[in-house]
């Protein structure tokens, strides 16, 4: 019984041996565009090594008119994507982009923004003071 206990601790001692140690998921994502879609992190952007990189949102509002939402993203290759939104929910969404957000915003053909997500996580590289 005793041989089984200590066989047991020991293969328990080896497969936590084997599971790596994380003291933090960090990630840096430098902008990424595609024909439907662009994404990144504005802190990991504006700390790229090129001078290329851009990711943005931002409301625009007259008076009189309902605000429009833009965003713009162009990377490394200097290839640009860019939508455009009225939609209130959206203009929230872009509302609520800090310095260290993840911005990802999907496309139609005719650069109407179909999709923003906006986020915020401990994994997210920090805006560099």
């Amino acid at each position: 019984m005793k041989k089984n206990a200590l066989r047991g601790l020991a293969l328990s001692l080896v497969t936590l041996a084997a599971i790596p140690a994380y003291a933090g998921s960090k990630v840096s994502y430098r902008v990424n565009v595609t024909t439907a879609w662009a994404e990144g992190t504005l802190s990991a952007v504006r700390a790229a090594p090129d001078s290329m990189q851009q990711i943005e949102c931002q409301v625009t509002a007259f008076p009189g008119y309902a605000p429009g939402g833009y965003c713009f993203a162009r990377d490394a290759a200097g290839t640009t994507r860019s939508c455009w939104t009225s939609d209130p929910g959206m203009i929230a969404t872009i509302e609520s982009i800090q310095g260290d957000s993840y911005v990802f915003f999907q496309f139609n053909t005719t650069s109407t923004c179909t999709a923003l997500t906006v986020r915020q996580s401990s994994a997210n590289e920090p805006k560099a003071q």
